[in-house]
């Protein structure tokens, strides 16, 4: 492809995140000049991922400093572990960029871009609360990388969270769904979930349509790949948007696949996905486990 359609792709990402970022305005604002006690969960998660991109204001009371769980396998348990780590990315010029973000009651998911001058990545961060404090911690993350064949990022998309009483009904469409075409690779079942071809894919290497879904699982299947997964750990849903934390398989390797989906109308209209490998067991620096 051209320069300039890459130049054109990043410039859009641009607008797009912008675009964002103002989404979730009042809630920065609001985090950045209240009382912190006063704010809803998702709030609180924005200033504390906010407060990363400013060295001299890091937010580290809102994190419970008698029982906090994470399941970053890469560092050692507890709170202090999880700072270490942040202090890092600060000190090497990180920045966090806010995409889309979701409360589901003491549950918040936010879908960020983590910039620094040692890597680019799309990132996932879920946060439990309990009371006032965050006590457990998931998150996925993956390298950012160029358009998918439509066109398309791993951020970009829609962004507006509608249908806010729909979010029981669209967190069991997304849970069947993903059951139908991940789990039984039953594709007859998952037909009934899109809306014709209409499917808007940010998967780095799918495009969009569901036929494109459809000649991925049949391809896997007439060449013997074992792909698939195992079990749905956790569904984080906020209207139109839920968010499903999956463990799979490809091939004899574990994932954490962590699927971001919007529902319009009863069906599935737009995907993102972000893709971790889970180390083995032995390599763990905590015994949490991802999930």
């Amino acid at each position: 492809m051209s320069k300039s359609f890459f130049l054109h792709i990043s410039i859009l990402i641009t607008v797009i995140t912008y675009t964002s970022c103002t989404t979730v305005n009042k809630e920065i604002s609001a985090a950045s000049n209240a009382n912190l006690s006063k704010l809803s969960h998702k709030a609180k998660c924005i200033h504390f991922l906010n407060s990363f991109n400013n060295s001299t204001k890091i937010e580290t009371g809102l994190i419970s400093n008698t029982n906090f769980i994470h399941h970053d396998l890469s560092i050692a348990d507890g709170k202090s572990a999880y700072l270490k780590k942040m202090s890092t990315f600060v000190k090497a010029n990180g920045n966090i960029q806010i995409i889309r973000s979701f409360q589901d009651g003491p549950v918040v998911a936010i879908q960020s871009k983590y910039a620094s001058d040692k890597e680019n990545k799309i990132v996932f961060d879920v946060f439990r609360f309990k009371g006032e404090y965050i006590v457990e911690y998931w998150n996925n993350s993956e390298a950012v990388k160029p358009p998918n064949p439509s066109g398309r990022s791993q951020i970009d998309g829609y962004l507006n969270i509608e249908d806010l009483g729909k979010t029981e009904q669209n967190k069991k469409i997304v849970h069947d769904y993903l059951t139908a075409l991940l789990i039984d690779k039953d594709l007859d079942k998952a037909e009934r979930f899109w809306e014709g071809n209409n499917y808007i894919q940010h998967n780095t290497n799918v495009p969009d349509g569901a036929d494109s879904i459809k000649d991925l699982i049949k391809r896997f299947q007439r060449d013997g790949t074992k792909v698939g997964y195992k079990k749905i750990h956790k569904l984080i849903g906020e209207g139109n948007f839920v968010l499903a934390i999956n463990e799979g398989f490809y091939e004899n390797s574990s994932f954490a696949y962590f699927d971001l989906l919007r529902v319009k109308n009863g069906k599935i209209a737009e995907h993102w996905d972000v893709i971790e490998l889970i180390p083995e067991s032995h390599l763990w620096k905590n015994k949490n486990g991802k999930f």
